[in-house]
C-alpha cells in the first residue's frame, strides 16, 4: 500500500470523516470560507483578516484523520493530496513553496508559518551513504518520528508496520545505513537518548510489547528524538554491537530478535524523590519551578552508599538530571546506569556524562531501558571512579581528585561560587572513541590519587 500512496498521481482525503463511510462532502457555512486583505495606511502595513483562525490550514491539522498513525505515513508519502475538511478544500504537495493552498488562500499562505508547523516532510530524491551524513535528511527523519509518536493506532501490533513505508523511503536515500526498530545504526548510540516529554509522561509502566525497550517505538505516547548528535561536542564512550534478526528478508518488516550489545561502563545507583511540600500530587520531575530548591526533594546515591548523596556539590546547583520513561514513584528506586556518551552543550559549558537507566529483564543477562540520566561536575566524577579501600579522609580525597580533573571537565560550579565568567574546560585533541575515551578526558591525573577506574563490561539491551 505504501507504493500506492507514494506513486499515485493524486490522493483524495476525506479528512473530516471519522471512518470510511463519512465521504468527502458536507454542509458548510460559506461565511467562514473567506478572507480579505486590510490595508492600514497609518501603520504602513497590511493584515489578512479571517473569520476563523483554523482557516490557516488548521482544518487539516485538527481533522479526525490527522490523529491516525497509518494516515500520517500515507500523507507524507503521497506526492499530492486534495483534503476535504469540515469547512473547505485544501491542496498539499511537495512543491518547495507554496506547498499548501486552500479556497481562502489559493496562492498559498500569506504567512510564513505554513500549516501551523505541520509542514510536509521534505522527501527529496537525494542519496547519501548514511543518514547522519545528511543533516537535512536526519532532521526530516527526527520530525517523522516525533509526529508519528503523537498519532494513534487501534492495534499496537501495527506500531512497526505503520512506519515501515516511511522508513523504506528514507532507506532508499541512505543505502549504506541499516534500519532496526525505528532507528538507523549510524545514529547509535546517541539516538538512544530519546525522551518522553514531562507533560506526556505516563503515571504507570506502559504495557509490554514485542518492540525492544531501547527503541522509542516501545512508548505508547509522544516522544522527542535525541538532541545529543546536534550538540557542540559529543564523544561515544561505548561500543555498539547490534544483534538483530528479521522474520523475513525484508529489513523493514517484523523482527524476530532486536538486541543491542553494548561494551561500556555501568554503575548501580539509587534515586530518591520526595513529594513537593505545596502539592502532594506533584513531583520533582514536573515541578520545574522548584528546581532551585530541588536538593530538598531529589537525592542520588551510588553503589548502595545511602549515607553519601552525590547529587549536589558545594553550591545548590543540581549535578544530575533524571528522565524516566514513566513516573517511577516516591519510593527509592534502584537502577543500573549504562554510560554511553560525554557531551558539551557549548564551548564554555561543562562536559556532561550521559547514560541510560536500566533494569534487569526476564531474559537471562538482558536489560530493559526505563529512562535516561546525565551527570556533571563532581557527580560525574563520583560516577566514573571508585575510592580505594583504606582511605581515611574520603571527602578530602574526592576534593583532591576534583582539583586535578576540574580543568578538563569544566568548573561551572566554581565559577558560580567566585562570581566569575564561565571559563570552559581545557580544549584537548581527542581521537579515541569507545570505552577508552572516558578516561582520556581525565588524562593520567587519577593514577596516583587513591582511586580505581571502572572496568568495561558487555551489556545486552532488549
Amino acid at each position: 500500500m505504501c507504493d500506492v500512496y507514494q506513486n499515485a498521481f493524486l490522493n483524495i482525503s476525506a479528512d473530516h470523516a471519522v471512518d470510511a463511510r463519512g465521504g468527502c462532502f458536507r454542509d458548510r457555512y460559506f461565511g467562514t470560507v473567506d478572507a480579505f486583505k486590510l490595508q492600514m495606511k497609518p501603520v504602513q502595513g497590511s493584515y489578512w483578516v479571517s473569520v476563523d483562525e483554523r482557516n490557516l490550514f488548521e482544518w487539516v491539522k485538527t481533522a479526525p484523520s490527522s490523529e491516525r498513525a497509518w494516515i500520517f505515513q500515507e500523507r507524507h508519502l503521497a506526492r499530492r493530496i486534495l483534503h476535504f475538511t469540515e469547512q473547505e478544500v485544501f491542496w498539499e504537495c511537495r512543491a518547495a513553496s507554496p506547498s499548501f493552498r486552500s479556497e481562502i488562500y489559493p496562492q498559498g499562505s500569506p504567512l510564513p508559518r505554513d500549516f501551523l508547523g505541520q509542514t510536509k516532510l521534505p522527501l527529496q530524491d537525494t542519496s547519501t551513504k548514511s543518514i547522519v551524513d545528511d543533516l537535512q535528511l536526519e532532521s526530516a527523519w527526527d520530525a517523522a518520528c516525533r509526529g508519528y509518536s503523537q498519532r494513534k493506532l487501534t492495534y499496537q501490533t501495527d506500531k512497526l508496520p505503520a512506519l515501515s513505508g516511511l522508513a523504506r523511503h528514507f532507506g532508499s536515500r541512505c543505502r549504506d545505513d541499516t534500519y532496526v526498530a525505528g532507528m538507523w545504526l549510524s545514529q547509535l548510540p546517541h539516538a538512544l537518548f530519546w525522551n518522553v516529554p514531562v507533560r506526556g509522561r505516563p503515571d504507570v509502566r506502559p504495557p509490554s510489547t514485542d518492540i525492544p525497550s531501547w527503541s522509542w517505538l516501545s512508548c505508547a505516547g509522544p516522544v522527542e528524538p535525541s538532541k545529543v548528535g546536534s550538540l557542540h561536542y559529543f564523544v561515544d564512550i561505548a561500543t555498539i554491537l547490534p544483534d538483530y534478526q528479521h522474520k523475513t528478508t525484508d529489513q523493514y518488516g517484523d523482527l524476530a530478535r532486536a538486541h543491542i550489545q553494548v561494551y561500556g561502563f555501568m554503575r548501580r545507583i539509587t534515586s530518591v524523590m520526595k513529594r513537593m511540600n505545596d502539592d502532594p500530587d506533584a513531583d520533582a520531575y514536573r515541578g520545574a519551578s522548584h528546581l532551585g530548591s530541588s536538593k530538598n526533594y531529589r537525592h542520588l546515591y551510588v553503589d548502595g552508599q545511602l549515607e553519601h548523596d552525590i547529587g549536589y556539590g558545594t553550591t545548590w546547583l543540581q549535578q544530575f538530571g533524571e528522565a524516566p520513561d514513566w513516573f517511577h514513584g516516591f519510593e527509592p528506586v534502584e537502577y543500573d546506569c549504562l554510560f554511553l556518551t560525554v557531551s558539551q552543550d557549548g564551548p564554555l559549558d561543562d562536559y556532561v556524562l550521559r547514560g541510560l537507566l536500566l533494569e534487569a529483564a526476564d531474559e537471562e543477562g538482558g536489560y530493559r531501558r526505563v529512562g535516561q540520566i546525565w551527570f556533571r561536575s563532581r557527580c560525574a566524577l563520583r560516577m566514573r571512579y571508585q575510592l580505594q579501600a583504606g582511605i581515611v579522609d574520603e571527602q578530602g580525597a574526592w576534593d583532591q581528585l576534583w582539583e586535578l580533573v576540574a580543568p578538563y571537565w569544566g568548573e561551572v560550579e566554581r565559577d558560580v561560587e567566585r562570581g566569575r565568567e564561565p571559563t570552559g574546560p581545557i580544549v584537548m585533541d581527542r581521537e579515541i572513541r569507545g570505552p577508552e575515551a572516558l578516561y582520556e578526558l581525565d588524562g593520567d591525573v587519577a593514577e596516583d590519587a587513591g582511586f580505581v577506574k571502572l572496568e568495561p563490561q558487555l551489556v545486552t539491551l532488549v
